[in-house]
């Protein structure tokens, strides 16, 4: 069983400060874990006027919830169907138009999805890019309420089992603005408008000056949310309540604001790294800005958004927010989302937290194939990939490494180099990532998935953790477990400012190696001399540009074992054949060996280019050789994990020595 998350919001806290604890106590009581997973997906696709599913795990025909459509190469509109509603039943939450029907959008709510029609000018529009939001109701994260108004004060039931953070609420049988509640608004006599850019107002008896409870809103006499006999549908989110994950005591979602700075560094505390946001100024005349880490939240780059309250296209440019592990840190002096000293709401969506259940789920190893820009990447993983690292394998190649959260820019294993920029790095695919032109066979991407217990990737710019008045900075992270290896890179500085430093568990916390050399381990104290935690790991900030040196930014890439999925390990060499038990029970499809008691290169074998009874080509993380075949059986199968044995001779790599220690990390 996986061990437990690190904890950052507390059920009993949630529900004392924010309603929170109803919802969690319920869970509990239930045994029942829920992961946003389970409640929300972003799902991107091409459109082509033709009838299709969208499958994106959401059960939305046994529990309900709420489709949001958006091209992001036109300026179709932003579509909301419900189930609450029914199919072909479309709003607009950038109009103030009634209910549109059309046959051609959605046209059944499925266990895992949803199925639509042509719907050439809405939904799936020929040829252009498609975005696609589904929220599921479910107690603690989101409702929809229909009701028809009586013209009086009244209450409006609800089963959120929590306090809403925010409540947008649209008039349906005739044209009306979209009235919104948010929690952090100055009062609860105010309101905004899903459909523009104006800022908090207290025009209309809307929400009658009353706060939302765990079990009910309340609606004034205003026409927009309570005319006699009008219809209206409300969509009800949470704030914080701790009642999902692994042990049903972490938040999905948060409503909440902050001011803005007017400069770059401006960080958001969450509590959680946010996959979903969007983003309005209360003071100003501003948009509503809704960005995504499918279509790109980078740590720097390019950043696309589009806006809830206008139907047009996507604006790619620099990105206004980079994800942290807990939040997100402002990028940008704009107005859209930091203006100096003016307040700004939000709501955000945890990103995915479910331990996976096979090895395929997060790693896949696949070779270029011949894309459809837009429509087929170059590699398929059949998984949204994370991080990647691609290799030549038939001539002198550098490993290129990239990541969703650095967008195109990419390194090298094999040097010091800073980073570099590609645009063929694609990242905005369901399946698979890159357009990087024609189909080579010899072209080979690995690619992973960030999951609990598994693999995370963290950016950080120096000094950003550092303790108060201590030369340790405690650099957090979502792996959810304590990482067993931990690949860290300065990817502002080059020289031997720029080395690869590694931490293993079975190196311990006071030496290190090097990805882009062969050494053996090295004793430094980058890691502080302290143990990695499941929710941190230390380095030494004091003067180290290598791994902590403001104002550098870094990457860190943490790997974990997860049983029958991943194993981070070691073993001492016995100069014959020996089987490594990783406790799976099918081969490894991906093997790293290096030797640490004395110097040795990062050995690579994977299923694709064959871990056989046969030859077994290789290459090396540390050297860009092309790999070497020869006719030896360096590495081969066993369904506990991998065997290994020793050839002699200086060609060879000499991964099984009598005595001589080694780690290594597999993949099934």
């Amino acid at each position: 069983m996986l061990d437990k998350f690190a904890k950052k919001e507390s059920p009993v806290l949630g529900y004392a400060g924010f309603g929170g604890g109803v919802s969690s106590l319920l869970t509990l009581a239930s045994g029942k874990i829920t992961y946003v997973d389970d409640v929300f997906s972003t799902y991107l696709y091409k459109g082509n006027s033709t009838a299709r599913s969208i499958n994106n795990g959401i059960d939305l025909a046994g529990e309900g919830g709420l489709v949001w459509t958006k091209s992001r190469t036109s300026s179709n509109r932003n579509c909301f169907l419900d189930t609450e509603r029914g199919v072909h039943n479309v709003l607009f939450s950038d109009a103030t138009l009634s209910t549109d029907t059309d046959n051609t959008t959605i046209t059944s709510f499925n266990s895992n999805g949803y199925t639509m029609g042509t719907s050439a000018y809405k939904l799936n529009v020929n040829t252009e890019d498609m975005c696609s939001w589904t929220f599921r109701k479910c107690p603690g994260f989101f409702d929809i309420v229909t009701y028809t108004g009586n013209g009086s004060v009244r209450t409006i039931a609800h089963n959120l089992k929590s306090v809403p953070g925010s409540i947008w609420v649209k008039r349906l049988d005739t044209t009306s603005d979209w009235r919104v509640y948010h929690r952090s608004l100055s009062s609860p006599a105010n309101q905004l408008y899903l459909n523009a850019n104006t800022q908090e107002n207290g025009a209309g008896p809307v929400w009658n000056s009353t706060h939302p409870t765990s079990t009910v809103f309340t609606v004034g006499t205003d026409s927009a949310v309570n005319a006699n006999n009008g219809t209206y549908v409300a969509y009800i989110f949470a704030h914080n309540d701790g009642s999902f994950g692994e042990d049903s005591d972490e938040a999905v979602i948060k409503c909440g604001s902050y001011t803005g700075s007017g400069s770059i560094g401006k960080t958001v505390d969450l509590g959680f790294e946010p996959q979903w946001m969007i983003v309005k100024s209360i003071d100003q005349t501003r948009p509503w800005v809704v960005i995504d880490n499918m279509r790109g939240m980078p740590h720097d780059g390019e950043g696309p958004r589009l806006l809830a309250n206008d139907s047009a296209a996507e604006v790619s440019g620099a990105s206004f927010f980079a994800l942290t592990p807990t939040g997100v840190e402002v990028t940008l002096q704009n107005t859209y989302v930091n203006s100096s000293g003016e307040e700004y709401v939000y709501i955000a969506i945890r990103r995915p937290h479910k331990q996976p259940e096979v090895a395929t789920d997060v790693f896949g190893i696949d070779t270029r194939n011949q894309h459809i820009v837009g429509s087929s990447p170059s590699a398929i993983s059949n998984f949204v990939v994370d991080m990647s690292f691609q290799r030549i394998v038939n001539t002198t190649s550098d490993t290129q490494i990239s990541t969703r959260l650095t967008g195109n820019k990419f390194l090298i294993t094999n040097d010091l180099n800073v980073e570099s920029s590609d645009n063929g790095f694609k990242w905005d695919y369901m399946n698979g990532w890159a357009e990087d032109g024609n189909a080579n066979t010899n072209i080979y991407y690995y690619m992973w998935k960030r999951a609990a217990g598994y693999f995370d990737v963290v950016t950080y710019t120096g000094h950003q953790y550092k303790r108060p008045s201590e030369n340790y900075s405690d650099v957090p992270h979502n792996l959810g477990v304590v990482p067993e290896m931990i690949w860290i890179k300065n990817r502002s500085l080059g020289s031997s400012s720029g080395k690869w430093i590694v931490y293993h568990k079975d190196v311990g916390n006071t030496d290190f190696l090097v990805l882009n050399e062969n050494s053996a381990t090295i004793g430094t104290n980058y890691f502080g001399n302290i143990d990695p935690t499941s929710s941190v790991f230390t380095l030494f900030a004091g003067g180290l540009t290598t791994v902590d040196y403001p104002p550098d930014n870094y990457i860190a890439y943490l790997f974990a074992t997860l049983s029958g999925i991943s194993k981070v390990g070691q073993y001492t060499g016995n100069g014959s054949n020996q089987t490594i038990d990783c406790g799976f029970s099918t081969p490894a499809r991906f093997v790293l060996i290096k030797k640490v008691s004395g110097s040795g290169n990062w050995y690579v074998w994977d299923s694709e280019r064959g871990i056989t009874q046969g030859a077994d080509p290789y290459i090396s993380l540390n050297i860009n050789n092309s790999q070497l075949t020869g006719n030896k059986n360096y590495v081969y199968p066993d369904n506990a994990g991998f065997g290994v044995q020793e050839i002699n001779g200086t060609n060879n790599p000499l991964i099984n020595e009598n005595g001589q220690n080694y780690i290594f990390y597999a993949i099934a």
